[in-house]
């Protein structure tokens, strides 16, 4: 693994850019892997009752296929997520869900990945799409029911969203991952499936890095030191997770960002710098959260600007290598090392 950039100290990077933000691209644009690990736009779309048909005059999707394709995004992580309405049957949202989202995809074109040789042949003129479970509610209280979901397509698994369940507690309670959490985590691992502590509590989060033997992520996190909020990850969690060779991927929602709506896309920057300077640069990565949160920075409202971190990435100091890795690279080299 790669320690923190040489030459940079915390905080030397440049600060948030305000509202008059502009991008300049110039000949030497990289053609670049470009990878979100989290977006919820299964959910939305679920919760619409649209399957087929999206009207941006009416819902603003923050992630459609021709959005996805105008920010030069080549794989999207689609998270499963059971709101708590419907929390009683989980099992049977989530299996819905799911199969209306694939559904979507084919319609959106926007092709499939489950396996690691699909995601090692991913190339910068593909628009692909993982799926994600977002907390383990739909598993009920018995971690085999994984294997049902892995059936269907599911490769990532947020063992829980800010709440307790039969596995493990979220931020704000406390209490370390169950018995039959532990065996989840085993579960996972076997089956191939990417185990992300985002919304996870400390204790859980320190349970999770002890137990597996593969990389872990946090596919929507931001740096607490930055913003203290405490959905957020402390810097020991931050090298804990890159110790193990995991990569923290960054969430745009403001809240998260720097505690209020004016956020903009500087600030998503900021973050990254961070995570990079603590950590190193094969551990920071992006994780929009689009479709789940109510408010996006300016300047990232979408997922076609996604392309525009990019050219602010280079000015804040990261060669291109580094960049390649930040927005895409990382990420699959954990799931590789994870997928089968």
């Amino acid at each position: 693994m790669q320690g923190p950039r040489q030459g940079m100290k915390r905080d030397t990077f440049p600060p948030a850019t305000g509202k008059t933000i502009s991008i300049i691209w110039s000949n030497t644009t990289l053609m670049t892997l470009t990878i979100d690990a989290h977006c919820d736009a299964f959910m939305r779309n679920y919760l619409s009752g649209r399957r087929l048909t999206r009207d941006p005059l009416t819902t603003m999707p923050q992630v459609t296929g021709t959005l996805i394709r105008r920010g030069g995004l080549n794989l999207e992580v689609f998270a499963a997520f059971v709101p708590d309405t419907f929390v009683h049957e989980a099992d049977v949202v989530a299996v819905n869900m799911i199969e209306e989202g694939k559904d979507w995809m084919r319609h959106e074109e926007i092709s499939l990945i489950d396996s690691r040789k699909g995601l090692l042949s991913l190339n910068e003129r593909d628009t692909a799409g993982i799926i994600g479970l977002e907390r383990a509610a739909p598993l009920g209280r018995n971690p085999e029911n994984l294997k049902r979901f892995y059936q269907i397509g599911v490769r990532v698994l947020t063992i829980v969203w800010s709440r307790r369940n039969p596995f493990a507690s979220g931020v704000g309670f406390p209490g370390p991952l169950t018995e039959k959490g532990r065996q989840l985590v085993r579960l996972a691992e076997e089956s191939g499936v990417v185990l992300d502590i985002s919304h996870l509590n400390p204790e859980g989060a320190a349970d999770v890095l002890r137990l597996a033997e593969k990389p872990v992520i946090a596919s929507n996190s931001c740096a607490m030191a930055l913003n203290a909020n405490p959905r957020n990850l402390t810097d020991d969690q931050i090298e804990g997770i890159a110790s193990a060779g995991g990569v923290i991927c960054v969430n745009f929602y403001p809240d998260f960002l720097c505690g209020k709506k004016d956020a903009d896309i500087g600030d998503v920057v900021r973050h990254i710098m961070h995570i990079v300077v603590v950590a190193g640069r094969e551990s920071a990565g992006l994780g929009s959260d689009f479709d789940g949160i109510p408010n996006t920075p300016f300047g990232l409202e979408n997922a076609s600007q996604m392309k525009d971190l990019v050219p602010l990435l280079l000015d804040a100091g990261l060669t291109k290598e580094e960049v390649n890795l930040l927005t895409g690279e990382n990420f699959r080299r954990v799931f590789s090392e994870v997928l089968k």
